[in-house]
């Protein structure tokens, strides 16, 4: 049974009181730990438990209020509070933490211009700042600092171009509203209206930056980096005092102090030596960069002082020490110029409603000034000022500096642009504006010491003045003012107004010793100057100038010029001859100009004298009306004189050239069209005249005329014409006539007279009518004439151009001439020994019996030539001992290349039954007809041919417009010699045939041999030379034809023959005449039909066959030789009885298709060939034996058999032919039967 379980005993009532503890639960027990028999160990009493409760609320109290205190966003919002009632401003902060040594260190710090965080609304930005704080105000919310260290702080001060405000301007408008906002929301801290403490600030490598914002984007321009330290001043609230220092690579930076009011805003800052460097600039907002680029600023500041409140505005105190500056100042005339500005020293003050200056002294333009006191009462335009301003010893120099010519300075403009004064002087201004926008007064004055100028009224160059002159805005008065106008003394007194263009004007100019020129007469007004220029005097004299205006008065100022000339040279331009050492007297008004008297001599004893006057009205300065008496004595005539004559006398007069003396009484008034009249007598003594219509001058001229405003009378002149001949006399000419102007630039003379003993010899006239002068240049004429002539002309000059027409209305001039010469230029010799009738009209040349030589041709001929068609009409003869290839050269070119060719020599006659020449344009037209005799004719060089007596026959008809002239003719040679034969007679016909382009030489017909030959040949005129000629030889004899062939061709020279053996054997016919029983006989029949190129004897075809008949043909080289040969070298004693060749001419080779030569003992049948230019043969033979019985097949194989018994080839030329004997053909194939 099991065992029963002992009985526990029964537990203490105090463990059961006191169950074991759950320490998980112990909250819930009274006792804690593992369960035991001790309970009064592990028990917690009340109170205990009480305390340690307690103390651990008091733990979590306090880590909470740490961390509540020290939470970095309260840290931020409170560090925000101060820093936004430091700043007066809106401040955040992106993190704030307390630091291990006791202070708030913030990041992320920007102080914002509005509500917006971009970096256009930040004012101020530090990546870290350290606040020393108190740690009650931390508690408390109320946090305040004795300490604040900004550390990589950055100043933002942005202009925004497109809002036209700085940003730190929206601050002010938002400080009050920026503060309240900036609290955040349940911070438990109220907002501080005012700081009990000003908080040390300071600044280390804080960044100042400059940016603008334009067209939304954001730029940096300038940045300025320093370092600084603001402490609050003691004994006055809410107010900093501070020093900050520029951090840079500069030696020594400059060192601002002073103070900053947040209670009043105000601000005031000084430093006491300011340099203005490239750093300092870049520091500097873009404004003041731009600003300080403008004026170029250079130098440095000592003293500076700035103070700024919103009541009184900016206000600025410094003294200037050597600064530099330029500015650019307006002008009307050069545009905008730079002026320099050197050196300033001075003090300077400028607040917002004054600028005061005070011993400000300075160099500008290279010249020291000093402004001793300066009051601008505000820096707007029009505010008023007083400035006295000092130039001791200023030297102006001669290019003159910008500022002289800016519009800023009007008085100095009006001073410049009258005076254009240079040199050394005194100069002293007062300027002065009393009210607001009124004009400024200027006065002052100029102590000329030693001074260069140019006075507007007076264009001389003006040195060595001295004297005073002032001036004020109205006007500039010489009050005594003295110098030189380039050598000469001046005297300048009175005064101008300059500041109105109608102002009163005094002024008087005057010399005792002044120089006339251009310059003088520029500055006269128009009305003087007009009368002026009717001299246009050039030298030196004495002049007193008023120049007067009232005031009140529109009109230029009046202006009386007394004049004195002492020595000047000049023309009166209504006869605009030369005049020098001019004297006299003149006065000039603003109406009248009175000439009281003006001499000029002229040559060794002659005069020129003016007097008179001249009216005009200054608005009307084209009618001018001279009254002027001119006496003229003893004046050379020189073509200056005759071009000075007024256009209506000068275009003829100058045509005639003239020379010599002339004396002038004369009335000099103004004709119609505004012309000059000159009316009165004209006479000359010992002259010389040039009439282009005339081949010579004129010499000891006499003459008497008269002169009216349209004509000249010429009552009489006798002249000696030409120089003396090879007479030793010289020609006299009469000449009467009148020379009338019949329009504006015409004139027209109608003249006669006579000549003798006129010698053509000399230089061409310079002007005579356009075919004249043609013909007279082609021709050349030379030698002596007499006759007389009557001429009517129209002379045209043209304004334009200045060319002289010259019309023929009439002419009749009868020439004979007497031993006269003609050079064409065409011709290859002169024509000379001239003598005839020649009458010249005015369109025409008519010349009668006209008969002279030119070189070996003598000539006499009659005829017409018109001047203006020229169209020739003529006829006459001509002759020569022989034919000059020189004067071949003037027949046409086709005619020229043939004659060249042939070289033609013989005595000649040519009578020209009629020559008619015609011009249209650009075509010509010429129609002969001739006759030539030719005597003893040669053609030498082409080919051996020559002719007793030559007679051609021609009529022709030749235009330009046509390529081939046409002509037609016959010709009849006798005892002609053609390569030694004698060719009895040849005639033949002449005619070109236009629409074919050739000429043909048709019934060609002669006498030759015994026998007769005909033909035609056409010779191509199209330009391709091409010919084709067909030539018939019938019955002429044998014996003639060889008889008449050079001896040298009879036989050959040598024929050498060759065998089989190789061995050559020469055969030396003897050159013994043949006896008469071996002389060639038979008639001869023979065609030729051959085309080729004219000159082109390298391209020719033809064809012909010849056929000798019934003959006996001995001694014929070549055939002497093959019947030797034929005849195994055997001499022979017949001949061969007929002949036949047939050929064909290609280029330059003659193939012989087939060459019979038959004799009774042997018959030769061959071909070949020959070079016409090398004459080489390549002929080959076989024989034939007579013809005897003919047995059918065995004829034909014998046959076949001998015309291979004996081959024979003939090579070589035609005079030294080479024969050669091939071997037998049947033999060589049976000796070797192989060879083929």
């Amino acid at each position: 049974m099991p065992l029963a379980r002992p009985k526990q005993p029964e537990a203490d009532a105090s463990v059961r009181r006191y169950p074991r503890a759950n320490p998980a639960r112990w909250w819930r027990t009274r006792s804690v730990g593992r369960a035991h028999r001790s309970p009064q160990g592990m028990f917690v009493s009340p109170v205990r438990k009480t305390l340690s409760a307690s103390i651990l609320i008091a733990l979590i109290l306090l880590i909470s209020g740490v961390w509540y205190l020290l939470n970095p966003k309260r840290i931020s919002a409170l560090a925000e509070i101060l820093l936004s009632h430091v700043l007066d401003g809106r401040v955040t902060v992106q993190t704030g933490h307390l630091s291990l040594a006791g202070t708030l260190r913030l990041s992320g710090v920007a102080l914002h211009t509005g509500p917006g965080l971009g970096l256009a609304n930040t004012l101020f930005s530090a990546k870290q700042v350290e606040v020393s704080f108190n740690w009650l105000g931390l508690v408390t919310g109320r946090l305040h600092a004795s300490r604040i260290m900004a550390i990589k702080a950055r100043a933002n001060l942005v202009n925004n171009l497109d809002l036209h405000h700085w940003n730190y301007e929206a601050l002010l408008k938002s400080r009050a509203a920026t503060a309240t906002q900036s609290q955040p929301a349940g911070s438990g801290a109220a907002p501080l209206p005012h700081l009990r403490h000003l908080p040390v600030i300071i600044l280390r490598h804080a960044a100042v930056q400059w940016g603008q914002i334009s067209h939304g984007r954001y730029t940096r321009i300038g940045e300025s980096v320093v370092n600084g330290r603001l402490a609050p001043l003691l004994g006055t609230p809410r107010t900093y005092g501070f020093s900050v220092e520029q951090v840079g690579s500069q030696a020594s930076s400059p060192l601002l102090s002073g103070s900053w009011s947040l209670l009043t805003h105000s601000f005031t800052a000084r430093v006491k030596h300011v340099a203005m460097t490239a750093s300092l600039r870049q520091a500097l907002p873009l404004f003041a960069q731009k600003l300080w680029d403008r004026l170029h600023l250079a130098g440095s500041l000592n003293d500076l002082s700035f103070h700024v409140d919103p009541v009184n505005g900016i206000q600025l105190l410094t003294h200037l020490e050597q600064v530099h500056l330029q500015i650019t100042s307006p002008s009307r005339r050069l545009g905008p110029q730079v002026i320099a500005i050197n050196n300033l020293s001075g003090s300077v003050m400028v607040s917002r409603a004054l600028l005061r200056i005070r011993n400000l002294s300075g160099q500008v333009m290279g010249v020291g000034f000093v402004v001793s006191a300066a009051d601008i009462h505000g820096l707007h335009s029009g505010a008023p000022f007083d400035v006295h301003l000092s130039l001791p010893h200023l030297v102006i120099p001669a290019t003159y500096p910008p500022i002289l010519h800016t519009t800023a300075f009007r008085v100095a403009e009006g001073i410049v642009s009258r005076l254009r004064p240079s040199g050394l002087m005194n100069v002293s201004i007062h300027i002065q504006r009393v009210s607001q926008g009124a004009t400024p007064v200027v006065a002052g004055e100029i102590h000329c010491l030693n001074v260069h100028a140019r006075y507007v009224h007076f264009p001389y160059p003006m040195r060595k003045v001295h004297g005073l002159v002032t001036f004020s805005n109205r006007r500039i008065r010489f009050v005594s003012v003295d110098g030189l106008a380039e050598t000469f003394p001046f005297s300048l007194r009175g005064y101008v107004t300059i500041d109105q263009d109608n102002g009163p004007v005094s002024l008087t100019v005057s010399s005792t010793h002044a120089a006339f020129d251009r310059r003088l007469a520029d500055c006269l007004p128009a009305g003087i100057k007009v009368v002026w220029d009717k001299f246009r005097p050039k030298g030196w004299g004495r002049f007193v100038c008023h120049v007067t205006r009232i005031a009140g008065s529109t009109h230029a100022p009046k202006i009386h010029v007394h004049i004195w000339p002492m020595d000047v040279s000049g023309a009166y331009v209504d006869l605009p001859y030369p005049l020098r050492h001019v004297h006299g007297e003149l006065y000039f008004t603003a109406h009248k100009t009175d000439i009281i008297k003006l001499v000029s001599p002229q040559g060794p004893h002659g005069t020129i004298t003016f007097t008179g006057t001249v009216t005009y009205s200054p608005d009307n300065l084209a009618d001018m009306k001279p009254d002027i008496h001119l006496l003229a004595v003893d004046v050379p005539l020189t073509p200056v004189l005759a071009q000075s004559l007024p256009s209506s006398y000068g275009r003829w007069v100058q045509l005639l050239h003239p020379t010599g003396t002339v004396g002038l009484d004369a009335k000099i008034t103004r004709g119609a069209g505004g012309q000059p009249d000159i009316t009165g007598s004209l006479s000359m003594i010992n002259g010389t005249l040039s009439p282009p219509q005339l081949p010579f001058a004129l010499t000891h001229v006499a003459l008497a005329a008269m002169l009216t405003p349209d004509s000249l009378t010429l009552n009489s002149l006798n002249a000696r014409a030409g120089s003396a001949g090879p007479t030793g006399r010289a020609g006299h000419i009469h000449v009467q006539g009148v020379l009338k102007q019949t329009t504006a630039h015409g004139v027209a003379i109608a003249a006669s007279g006579s000549w003798n003993h006129v010698n053509l010899t000399g230089g061409l006239p310079s002007q005579v009518p356009a075919s004249w002068l043609k013909a007279i240049k082609t021709w050349r004429p030379s030698g002596q004439v007499a006759g007389d002539f009557k001429v009517g002309l129209a002379v045209d000059t043209h304004t334009m151009t200045g060319d002289v027409t010259t019309h023929l209305n009439r002419l009749t001039v009868n020439l004979q001439p007497h031993d006269m010469t003609l050079e064409h230029h065409g011709l290859p010799a002169p024509i000379r020994n001239i003598y005839g009738s020649i009458l010249i009209h005015r369109k025409e040349v008519a010349f009668t019996a006209l008969r002279g030589d030119a070189g070996h041709i003598a000539f006499n001929v009659s005829g017409r030539y018109n001047l203006q068609s020229k169209a020739v009409v003529a006829t006459g003869s001509a002759s020569a001992p022989s034919i000059s290839s020189r004067w071949t050269k003037l027949l046409p070119h086709k005619l020229q290349r043939l004659l060249s060719a042939i070289q033609p020599q013989a005595a000649w006659v040519v009578n020209i039954q009629s020559l008619t020449y015609h011009k249209l344009g650009a075509k010509s037209d010429l129609s002969l007809a001739l006759q030539s005799h030719f005597t003893n004719l040669t053609l030498a060089k082409t080919a051996k041919l020559s002719m007793q007596s030559a007679v051609v026959n021609l009529q022709g008809h030749f235009r330009s417009d046509q390529p081939q002239p046409y002509i037609f003719g016959d010709f009849v040679f006798q005892a002609v010699h053609l390569y030694g034969q004698q060719v009895d007679s040849l005639s033949g016909k002449l005619i070109t045939s236009l629409p074919k382009h050739r000429l043909s030489i048709d019934d060609i017909a002669g006498k030759i041999a015994g026998g007769t030959f005909a033909g035609h040949i056409h010779l191509g005129l199209d330009g391709s030379h091409h010919y084709h000629a067909v030539l018939l030889l019938n019955h002429a004899e044998l014996a003639e034809l060889l008889r008449g062939a050079t001896p040298a061709t009879t036989q050959p020279a040598h024929a050498t023959t060759t065998g089989p053996t190789s061995q050559p054997q020469v055969h030396t016919p003897t050159a013994a005449p043949p006896p008469a029983s071996q002389v060639s006989t038979g008639p001869v029949t023979a065609s030729l039909d051959l085309t080729g190129n004219w000159g082109d004897g390298d391209k020719r075809q033809g064809n012909g066959i010849m056929l000798v008949r019934h003959a006996n043909i001995y001694n014929v080289p070549l055939a002497m030789g093959l019947l030797q040969v034929a005849t195994l070298r055997l001499p022979v004693s017949y001949a061969f009885k007929s002949a036949k060749i047939t050929y064909k001419i290609n280029n330059d080779t003659v193939n012989f298709s087939h060459i019979e030569l038959d004799s009774p003992g042997v018959n030769l049948l061959g071909g070949g060939s020959m070079s016409l230019k090398t004459k080489t043969l390549d002929l080959h033979f076989s024989t034939h034996s007579a013809q005897g019985d003919n047995i059918p097949i065995l004829s034909q194989i014998m046959g076949l058999i001998r015309s291979q018994l004996l081959q024979l080839r003939v090579t070589g030329t035609v005079k030294h032919p080479k024969m050669s004997i091939a071997p037998l053909a049947i033999l060589d194939w049976l000796t070797h039967p192989g060879h083929k």
